[in-house]
């Protein structure tokens, strides 16, 4: 839709997402290793990442601060939030702003970034932002527009991320043309240790995460 739409993108992150909620009375930890003092405790008094509810406490507070500036949320799906000019989309302590125009998204960034009181008295909350890259960016996809209005997509970057994992952008590495053998490949109990450097989960992972953007 904003490839279609030709609409003007930001991501933001919010930096120490969970501290921004103040915690609720009575939220004891344990003391730290290397801080231990016999028979106490540490009262928390501010949300803290690992607890259940943490991501729960951070979204009612994100919530909370874009419904004070004019930016609601959709009825039929809570982590799309709008307003006139701005559409947001939140994945936890990620947004992605959407807008016909920069200037609409810089301002409502801006005024995240202070607080002040609404008419009714009410202090808005703030939020600690980084300003990071497009959408596109965030995905790690590269958008290219043509002038027959053909919109080209391509991983680029994830692409080359896995060739640098597996070691194989490299002069010395023999290109083959033809596949490997098509059948499945068994275990071998008495075959040589393995001698790869690579991490063979996060490699499969990086190549799931292509296959599905």
């Amino acid at each position: 839709m904003s490839c279609i739409l030709n609409l003007k993108t930001k991501q933001v992150d919010f930096t120490l997402a969970f501290v921004h909620v103040k915690a609720e009375p009575g939220s004891f930890i344990k003391m730290p290793k290397g801080f231990d003092l016999e028979g106490h405790v540490l009262e928390l008094k501010r949300n803290l990442y690992g607890s259940c509810d943490a991501q729960l406490k951070f979204y009612k507070y994100l919530k909370r601060g874009l419904t004070q500036r004019g930016v609601l949320p959709s009825k039929f799906a809570p982590c799309l939030f709008k307003s006139e000019k701005v559409l947001i989309i939140a994945y936890v302590d990620d947004c992605i702003f959407y807008s016909q125009k920069l200037e609409s998204i810089d301002k409502l960034i801006d005024d995240m970034k202070q607080s002040y009181r609404l008419d009714d008295g009410t202090l808005t909350e703030k939020f600690i932002i980084e300003v990071e890259e497009d959408y596109a960016g965030f995905l790690g996809i590269d958008i290219a527009r043509h002038d027959n209005g053909r919109i080209e997509l391509t991983q680029t970057g994830s692409i080359q991320q896995i060739l640098d994992a597996l070691g194989l952008d490299d002069e010395t590495v023999t290109i083959r043309t033809k596949p490997a053998a098509t059948k499945c490949l068994g275990k071998e109990e008495n075959s040589p240790p393995r001698k790869e450097h690579w991490s063979y989960p996060s490699v499969i992972g990086m190549l799931l995460y292509s296959l599905l953007q």
